[in-house]
């Protein structure tokens, strides 16, 4: 291998002038760790791989926070989720600042309670899933609503595994207290299903494959328009709008309004 071949990868240059390789490491599935020789070709051998690797991330890193000046990152994942990366990725040391708010209840296991939403609610997303998600944490979900609410925290990036279930419900939430069109916030929500294969490889590469065939998964994993479309119809029949959820979360008129306010650009907190 060359170190270098990576960037090459990452940038698509590639494309332009494929890269020759030395050797294919394919990882078996599971958990690991699993055991690897490597043979290499360069005097520096491993350390100059995972030296140029950890340095491509921690400059990619750099670049994103450059552009976006990010203050906090809130991690919605359970503690389950947080096993095949301990080291949480370079642009968490950079922000600083990091929140893990587990809006899936944390003390109890993921699967047991995935089952549970199954039974009742059939096997894969939908609104009205979305809604039991957001009723089954409430104390959970006012802490995430918090952070919003704070001026400090911003910018803000808010991420779970997928970035389309949890991180959608919050980000369908924010943008109906703004005043947004159901159909823009579902089409929004829907260009998560341009990146579903990178999502799957993902989660088996992490060891964490869902049951089911690839074919099965991959339909399970999409994001249609209805999900969200179905998801703001439940939460409106049930609490008005956005702004009834967050009021049921303990929330004053006055808080909301700030919220909503700051938004919209209308005044700082």
């Amino acid at each position: 291998y060359r170190a270098f071949d990576f960037y090459a990868i990452q940038e698509g240059w590639h494309k332009e002038s494929p890269s020759e390789f030395d050797a294919l490491i394919i990882y078996p599935k599971g958990e690991g760790p699993f055991p690897l020789v490597m043979v290499s070709h360069s005097s520096w051998g491993p350390e100059e791989f995972v030296s140029k690797w950890m340095v491509f991330h921690k400059n990619q890193a750099k670049r994103l926070q450059k552009k976006l000046s990010l203050k906090t990152i809130i991690d919605l994942r359970h503690p389950e989720e947080l096993t095949d990366n301990p080291t949480l990725g370079a642009l968490v040391e950079i922000v600083g600042r990091r929140e893990n708010i587990s809006v899936i209840n944390s003390e109890k296991n993921m699967r047991v309670q995935r089952e549970e939403l199954d039974i009742t609610f059939g096997v894969g997303q939908s609104g009205s899933r979305y809604l039991a998600h957001l009723e089954r944490g409430k104390d959970r979900w006012r802490q995430v609503f918090e952070l919003y609410m704070q001026p400090s925290s911003y910018p803000i990036l808010v991420h779970c595994t997928a970035g389309k279930d949890r991180t959608g419900i919050t980000a369908g939430i924010i943008l109906d207290l703004a005043n947004v069109e159901k159909e823009v916030i579902a089409d929004d929500y829907a260009v998560s299903s341009e990146s579903v294969d990178e999502l799957m490889d993902y989660l088996e590469d992490s060891g964490r494959f869902p049951d089911g065939s690839r074919e099965e998964l991959r339909e399970r994993m999409l994001s249609p328009t209805l999900y969200m479309e179905e998801f703001l119809d439940l939460l409106h029949e049930k609490y008005g709008n956005a702004e009834g959820y967050l009021k049921s979360l303990g929330f004053s008129r006055t808080d909301i309004n700030q919220f909503r306010d700051f938004l919209m650009m209308k005044k700082v907190l």
